[in-house]
């Protein structure tokens, strides 16, 4: 029988990961710290258990619309430089990869010109190409239990053959 290689870890954690966050990426959910009924003045009707945090005001006021102004403002070229979204205008942000500055956000924005599921993927995308980068790295050897030992000890006996010295 073959051992659990790197390349199966990949491949179970790149299976689960897409599996528990279908109903985001394929279902058409978002990822919001709290529902805008109360914005709206509508009733909530929406029946369900999913907990709400409305202390992360900045999601719906401060990176969604920025988001909108990247996909939805006029612009004279492939990116929106600026806004009139009050009385001076202002310039548009192009910070923490919500810009289509940024490589990844340029192709998920030809992909979709919601914000949320844009921010949604983007987050999910993010989160996932951490956790591979994680495996990556433990699989360089670096974090491997024998190695660390080994780097250990070589310090320790460097430290004790130097203080003898002195």
């Amino acid at each position: 029988m073959k051992s659990f290689t790197y390349r199966h870890a990949i491949a179970c954690y790149t299976f689960f990961f897409f599996v528990l966050f279908f109903p985001y990426w394929g279902g058409g959910e978002v990822i919001a710290p709290f529902r805008q009924f109360a914005e709206l003045g509508l009733p909530d009707t929406s029946l369900t258990n999913h907990i709400e945090n409305r202390k992360f005001s900045d999601f719906p006021q401060g990176y969604i619309p920025a988001i909108s102004e990247h996909f939805h403002a006029p612009r004279s070229g492939w990116m929106t430089l600026w806004t009139e979204n009050n009385e001076l205008g202002r310039p548009v942000y192009h910070r923490a990869g919500f810009s289509p500055a940024w490589l990844p956000s340029w192709v998920l924005a030809h992909c979709t010109s919601n914000p949320w599921r844009f921010i949604t993927t983007l987050s999910l995308s993010i989160c996932f190409l951490s956790g591979v980068f994680f495996m990556l790295f433990s699989r360089s050897g670096l974090c491997q239990p024998d190695v660390l030992d080994e780097q250990y000890r070589s310090n320790a006996i460097g430290k004790q053959t130097y203080a003898s010295k002195s």
